[in-house]
């Protein structure tokens, strides 16, 4: 059985909700036409259904500051918010993957979703709303004015107090779930889940902090295979000098007899080049291995990055 998912964070600063915007908006993807700017962005695993998005597609990044000037303004807040308070919240609605089958099964389930939210927390607070269906998973963006509306006791700016706390969240869980979900047969999220969605900004951030160790360790891989090579070139010269000194040795502990030297160093310096070669490559096997561990690790990432959207 599917769950309803619903997940809050705190946008920052001006920027911060600016880039927001962008990325829900879909601002810096598509042109004035609705059309892509150039090739879909890989974070966008299903650029074919972004005709099936909803919402204020293509917005500039500077709209939703000026929304939430005017909306703070026309709020007659108490006192104005802090310098350090957060300008909006964040709210992302969805259910597990796979839940439903259609476009319009997802369409009908998120719209009731932003109905309930607006209930909620207030049609005058919604700075932006969007639905995207061009990631692995349908899902619903709402941004929020966090400004706790009071008709007794007059309206006040805090995030905090706007979401409840924990045990707020938790009661607006089961809450949504009671109201939405149970239509659909769904049950209650998880608890105390961390699963989070991942959005264009920070799915990029994670994907440089990969490819950075990936290219430490590549450069470790070359730092030894440079190692290799000058111990190939050495290792005839000066370990086979050894090796021939201590042959010597056994020659003449052994008392053998000119005939069989005479014989056996052709043999020897015929197999000593294969013995060395296989020596290199064995060393160089163990450097592609770790090699491709180190892809492996990235591409996992990746994709453990992408199913989180």
């Amino acid at each position: 059985m599917g769950q309803v998912v619903l997940r809050f964070r705190k946008v920052k600063g001006s920027t911060d909700l600016g880039n927001v915007a962008n990325h829900n908006s879909r601002a810096k993807v598509l042109d004035e036409t609705g059309g892509f700017k150039g090739d879909p962005p890989e974070w966008m695993k299903n650029p074919l259904r972004i005709n099936l998005n909803e919402g204020q597609q293509g917005k500039r990044d500077d709209s939703i500051v000026k929304a939430w000037h005017r909306t703070v303004s026309e709020a007659g807040l108490k006192r104005k918010p802090q310098s350090n308070a957060a300008m909006g919240v964040e709210g992302i609605f969805t259910a597990t993957k796979g839940t439903f089958k259609t476009a319009s099964e997802w369409k009908k389930y998120l719209h009731e979703g932003l109905e309930f939210l607006d209930k909620k927390f207030g049609h005058d607070n919604i700075l932006q709303w969007n639905m995207h269906f061009d990631e692995t998973t349908p899902h619903l963006h709402v941004i929020f004015a966090p400004i706790v509306r009071d008709p007794v006791k007059g309206n006040r700016y805090s995030s905090g107090h706007f979401l409840g706390g924990p045990e707020g969240l938790r009661e607006l869980q089961s809450e949504v779930s009671e109201k939405v979900g149970k239509k659909y047969g769904l049950e209650r999220g998880v608890p105390g889940s961390e699963k989070k969605h991942t959005d264009q900004s920070e799915w990029k951030s994670e994907l440089v902090k990969k490819e950075k160790e990936l290219d430490k360790r590549e450069e470790l891989i070359k730092l030894k295979e440079n190692d290799l090579n000058k111990v190939a070139k050495g290792l005839l010269k000066t370990e086979g000098e050894k090796t021939v000194g201590s042959i010597i040795n056994v020659f003449r502990n052994e008392v053998i007899q000119t005939p069989e030297i005479n014989k056996f160093w052709p043999e020897f310096f015929k197999c000593l080049p294969s013995f060395v070669t296989q020596i290199v490559q064995d060393v160089r096997r163990g450097l592609a291995e770790d090699r491709a561990a180190a892809r492996n690790l990235q591409n996992q990432n990746a994709k453990n990055i992408s199913r989180s959207r």
